[in-house]
């Protein structure tokens, strides 16, 4: 499958992601019918055999985000699920105007192996169902052979999400893959069924 543009949504809860890696295959340059900016022809443009190098598309891909924990309202108290016995949140605080406490979109396509940076959403508090909908979304610029979406998240995951691509900036957003608890409920998607292209 190719993607140009990837999304994540409607994730539940308080998310925290330390990266989002896309590895792809480059399927052409630029302009696929200029053969100055396709590997797959020769200067003649004459097609000839070529293996598209695998890279990790999102690296230092600008990500928007729809809502991030800090940039609204100022400093802000987020909490994430531990997963630990007996203790049920770890919470702390947020800033977009202060680095030490900022969790930029930016931060979940650098490259940090470790836990200094990650994105955080606002956190959706008991009783209040906001925000219950979380869009991220990455431009590549080019067309890309999917091979592997890996996501790193920082805090449990949510309880349901979903990967959208689209090949043009035009076209519509096609569903790639859902995640959930509830697929049923959420996406109306019987439990372990497959996406096909027609769907």
């Amino acid at each position: 499958m190719a993607c140009g543009i990837a999304a994540l949504s409607n994730m539940r809860v308080s998310v925290a992601i330390f990266a989002v890696f896309l590895g792809c295959q480059l399927v052409s340059g630029q302009n696929h019918n200029n053969p100055m900016y396709n590997s797959c022809y020769d200067g003649s443009g004459n097609a000839q055999r070529c293996a598209p190098s695998f890279v990790n598309a999102a690296f230092g891909v600008t990500v928007e985000a729809s809502n991030t924990c800090g940039e609204r309202y100022g400093p802000e108290r987020f909490c994430m699920q531990t997963g630990v016995t007996g203790v049920t949140a770890s919470c702390d605080t947020c800033d977009g105007n202060n680095p030490q406490k900022s969790h930029p979109a930016r931060y979940l396509t650098d490259f940090n192996d470790d836990a200094r940076t990650w994105w955080q959403s606002e956190t959706m508090w008991t009783g209040i169902q906001y925000p219950n909908e979380v869009n991220l979304t990455l431009g590549l610029g080019k067309t890309f052979d999917i091979t592997y979406i890996r996501l790193r998240f920082h805090s449990s995951r949510p309880e349901s999400f979903s990967i959208y691509k689209k090949s043009t900036p035009d076209s519509p957003w096609i569903p790639f893959q859902y995640y959930s608890a509830s697929c049923v409920q959420t996406y109306a998607v019987p439990l372990n069924d497959i996406i096909y292209a027609s769907d």
